[in-house]
């Protein structure tokens, strides 16, 4: 899984592919846990799979601002790690970038 992920980052062409690609590089970490070589490849040992799940939705929002999918992970994942101020500061962001996913 991680080759194929490697791989689609070293072929994507657009900044909305990086952005796709990267989003699910940080739902791997979330809910496999197969990030050692992912790691080790990006030279983040010291990172936690929370952690580097946060780091791959940023890298996704730097690809693509408007990545709802993106921005919606990242919330959920800081208030789980009890981190409500940084949803509260960006809370109509989250709003107004979920609204294009209900609608």
């Amino acid at each position: 899984i991680v080759a194929c992920f490697l791989k689609a980052l070293a072929c994507s062409t657009s900044d909305d592919e990086r952005a796709d690609i990267w989003y699910n590089i940080g739902e791997m970490a979330l809910v496999c846990r197969i990030t050692l070589y992912i790691k080790i490849h990006f030279d983040c040992l010291d990172t936690t799979d929370t952690q580097l799940a946060i780091q791959c939705f940023r890298l996704a929002l730097v690809h693509n601002n408007d990545h709802a999918e993106a921005y919606n992970n990242l919330g959920l994942v800081e208030i789980q790690r009890g981190n409500n101020e940084i949803v509260n500061e960006n809370d109509l962001i989250f709003k107004r970038k979920m609204l294009i996913i209900l609608f």
